[in-house]
């Protein structure tokens, strides 16, 4: 598992590594050494976050289309609601249209022009073909 000595062994070498490095750079190598590990550190974190944008973007977009095409689904479905309430109406108008004719033209229902003139509500067969 984990060898002491070889992990000894490993930090004395690279601690004469880094005195080596020391004695031919100055302090100003060593903290060019240090910026360039921090600046690798920092890219490699930024590339992550980049990465994580850019997933979350797609995500966003993925969203964005599912919920315009729900919007315009149910604008379509709106439209032909509104379609056949028109119509409905339509229907409607004019059948009370037809109503307000016949009564401006006093053209009642035979039993309730029967119940006027104050007679029972049975129609005779003539007026019934009267009527039609």
């Amino acid at each position: 598992m984990f060898n002491a000595n070889a992990a000894k062994g490993a930090s004395v070498e690279n601690y004469s590594i880094l005195m080596e490095f020391i004695k031919y750079t100055g302090g100003a190598g060593v903290i060019a050494l240090i910026w360039w590990f921090y600046h690798k550190s920092m890219t490699e974190h930024l590339s992550k976050i980049f990465d994580q944008q850019r997933e979350r973007d797609k995500e966003n977009s993925e969203n964005l289309n599912q919920i315009i095409k729900q919007q315009s689904d149910w604008q379509d479905k709106n439209f032909n609601l509104l379609k056949d309430m028109i119509s409905t109406n339509l229907l409607q108008s004019e059948t009370m249209q037809e109503i307000n004719t016949k009564i401006d033209n006093n053209q009642w229902c035979p039993f309730l022009r029967n119940f006027v003139k104050g007679k029972s509500f049975t129609i005779t067969q003539e007026e019934g073909a009267e009527n039609e």
